[in-house]
This record gives structure tokens, sequence and C-alpha cells, in this order.
């Protein structure tokens, strides 16, 4: 008799998911309806109502097919299918369906459609029978660190406990940076996927630091929105710090759609809005500010080290440093300084500016372990003298210099 061998594959452990809908048999998950009203979700259905669910996470197969058939239609289906829909809605419920549901990314009154016609409408008009908008939220502080210990009970790995501060931090709980930070810590970093290795702050700030340097695809996407107008109008001004001007104000659908597009949120304490998170932080102002970069570093005098194409002369620059290190190495000593430049504009507080100021740096210089830390203010109110804006005094251990 012949024998036969049997191989078994082993199961494969779950992970964090970073594209495409959650499967609850391959990757950690919160349970959905515990993020949404779902009592309010039922008493509109069973109320026989239309209404729009946006900001779920969505499938890359079916938002391919989506953006083909924008491109051949110029949106003459969309407003197809809403106003279809609009016609229907009295002839419910023998006729046509009782309740609908309309999900994606963003709600449909953000829509701005160009129809084949050269006619700009938006989705609200063509769908004005919709009883509600319902947004699917972020993670709490809690769900994310529920999230992550399905990870520690699936393997055994620990986050630390100072991690989940930072996480908090750095993503507010929009899920896909906080699945993605846990991917990249726990897997992309391959040392980690020895599971006693545990995950630590410092591993997190690498991780954040990974996918704004590598531009995931959220990344990607995020920066794609900021060439937006509207996303534009309601940013440029934050990141000034001052007031809106009247021409440039945006409406307040303007900043409901930023809103939902998850890029600002409202300060708990001050009720100002501020940029979403950590990581948004990071990448938005660097991304508005690139064509000034850009401009600033064409503007640079060439410097002694520089070749005639413009390229850096690595023989000259090394065999000057050579020179500078034998003459000064013996009084060298190592020193870890923290500078941090904050600026004053028209219709800003000087105090709020300086307290805001004093507590990103004493934050900035405690994860970095400075030696010393220094906080400039730069005061560019009109009507302000020289003698008010110079000064330098010690405040909480840290030296303002105002200029």
């Amino acid at each position: 008799m012949s024998s036969m061998n049997v191989f078994t594959r082993p199961a494969v452990p779950k992970f964090f998911n970073t594209a495409g809908p959650g499967i609850p048999g391959d990757h950690y998950m919160i349970d959905p309806l515990r993020r949404i009203d779902y009592e309010n979700v039922s008493a509109m259905i069973d109320q026989k109502r239309y209404f729009v669910m946006h900001a779920p996470r969505g499938i890359k197969a079916v938002l391919a097919c989506l953006k083909d058939g924008v491109e051949r239609y110029v949106g003459d289906t969309l407003v197809s299918v809403l106003r279809q829909l609009r016609a229907g809605y009295t002839d419910r419920p023998e006729n046509f369906p009782i309740s609908v549901i309309l999900c994606g990314v963003r709600d449909v009154r953000d829509h701005r459609i160009n129809t084949s016609g050269g006619d700009v409408i938006t989705g609200g008009s063509c769908f004005n029978i919709k009883a509600e908008s319902l947004r699917l939220g972020d993670f709490s502080y809690d769900e994310i660190r529920e999230l992550y210990l399905q990870h520690t009970e699936a393997t055994g790995q620990v986050f630390e406990e100072d991690v989940y501060p930072r996480v908090w931090e750095l993503t507010r709980g929009q899920p896909w940076l906080v699945n993605a930070l846990a991917h990249e810590a726990t897997w992309r970093m391959k040392d980690a996927r020895n599971r006693s290795v545990p995950i630590t702050l410092t591993r997190i700030d690498q991780a954040a630091e990974n996918l704004v340097l590598e531009r995931a695809t959220h990344i990607d996407q995020l920066i794609y929105r900021l060439n937006d107008e509207r996303v534009k109008r309601v940013l440029a001004s934050m990141l000034a710090g001052e007031d809106w001007p009247e021409q440039d104000r945006p409406s307040i659908d303007d900043i409901q759609y930023v809103l939902d597009l998850g890029l600002i949120r409202k300060d708990e304490d001050t009720r100002n809005f501020v940029i979403s998170n950590g990581i948004y932080r990071e990448v938005i102002p660097r991304e508005l500010t690139s064509v000034t970069q850009d401009n600033m570093a064409a503007r640079v005098t060439p410097q002694w080290y520089d070749t005639p194409d413009g390229g850096i002369d690595m023989s000259k620059l090394l065999r000057e440093f050579q020179q500078f290190f034998r003459e000064n190495i013996e009084s060298w000593r190592e020193q870890n300084i923290l500078l941090e430049l904050k600026t004053v504009r028209a219709k800003r507080s000087l105090n709020r500016v300086l307290r805001e100021g004093l507590e990103q740096t004493a934050a900035y210089a405690e994860r970095a372990g400075a030696d010393e830390a220094h906080l400039v203010i730069c005061d560019e109110r009109p009507g302000i003298s020289w003698d008010e804006k110079i000064y330098d005094r010690v405040e909480h251990g840290i030296h303002v210099w105002g200029m």
C-alpha cells in the first residue's frame, strides 16, 4: 500500500490592515457598528429614509472602476443616478427602494460635478431628499489601545505604555494612520518580527518618520488633496497664524469639507481649528510651502565648495574639513541644542503664541534630550516698536528671544 504525505498550511496570524476592507479573520479590528449610532441608522431604515454615510475606507478595485466611469462620462452618470433616486422617492415603498444609503469617502453635497454640457452642479442639489449625513468617525484613545492589545494577545509582543499617548498625538485616531504605524513598527521594521522585541516610543517615532519619508499611499493622497482650492483657503491662513482676510475667507461649506476630509479638527481647549494630528502637522506645512522653499534654495549664492555646474566639490570640502578637524578636535564637546521658531502676525496674541511655543519647545526638548532649549519669537504685527520686539529672558528653563 502506498503512503501519502499530507501537508497542512500553518495558520496565518492576523495583521494590521492598511489596504482595502477589514476582514475579521485576517485583521485586528474594532467593530464598526460600535463606532456609529447604529440605533439611529436602524431607525432611519425603518422610517424609509434616504441618507448618506461618508468617510469609510474604500476598496481599490471599486474605486478604480468608479474612476474609469467618471473619466468616460464626466460626471453625468453620478448626476443621473442621484436624479433617478430623487425622482423615484415618492413611489416608495411599492415601486422603489424604501431606504437608500449612499456610502462614499465624502458627503454627496461636497461633490462638484462637471456635466458633459459644461455645467457645474453640486451633488447635494441632485440629492436634496436625504434625511441625514453620517460620518464614520476616528478611533478613540481607548479603541487604539484595544486594537493594539489584540496584537499583544495574539503574539505576546507588547506595546510599552508610553506608546499609546504618542500614537494618539500622532494620529488622533485616524484609522489608516493608527494601523499603518502599528504595521510599520511590528512588521516592516524587520527586527520587530521577533515578537520578544517590545514596541517602544522610539520605534513608533521611527515608524511615523518612515511613513512620511516614504510617502505611503495615504500620505500621497493627503498631498493630492492639498491642491484643492477649498482646502488651500482653509489651511493657508491657519498656518500663517492669521485670521482669514475678508476676500479669502472660506465659506462654512469649505470648512465643513476640510473637517469631513479629516484634515482639521476643533481643539478641545481653545475651540480653534487646528491641523488634525501630528503626522499631518509634519506633512501639510512642508507641502504647502514647498514652492517657497524651492525658490529660496534657488536664490542661495554659490559657496566656496560649489563646482561650476552647481554641484559640490567633495574633495575641496573634505580637505578643508581635515584642517578644521585638526585645529579644533581638542576643544570639541558634545552639545545638544534645540531651537524653536514662532511668528506673531496680525490679530494674534503674543501671550498665546508664547504659551504655545513654550509648551512645544519643552515637549521637543524632553523628547530630544536637549542640553538647552531656545524659543525665538518673531513679532510681525504692525505698529509694534523694535524696543518692544527685542528682548531675551528665561521662562520655565527655556531661553526666549524676541525679534
